[in-house]
């Protein structure tokens, strides 16, 4: 069985797409605040790709997200693994 590991939950994960019709234009500005803002609340920011990485990979990472922010898509079905109260921005 999986077991999610006991690390800090200090995450802004950002679902990115790297490809396709629904990906954002311009992403540096819009990552560079993101960052911003991640950094000014003692977080870091994680830019998830849909083959970054595995199962476990995938549970560890949105376990540990306070926010989840991405396009509308199937990434979002990861947000099972998010903890209770975690904030879902999808644009």
């Amino acid at each position: 069985p999986m077991s999610i590991r006991a690390e800090p939950r200090n995450l802004i994960v950002f679902l990115h797409r790297k490809s396709g019709d629904r990906q954002v234009v311009d992403h540096i500005p819009l990552y560079k605040r993101i960052h911003y803002v991640a950094e000014s609340h003692g977080l870091l920011l994680r830019l998830h790709g849909y083959q970054d990485t595995d199962l476990s990979g995938d549970i560890d990472l949105f376990h540990r997200a306070v926010i989840v922010i991405g396009i509308h898509g199937a990434g979002f079905a990861n947000m099972i693994w998010c903890q209770p109260k975690t904030a879902i921005i999808e644009l």
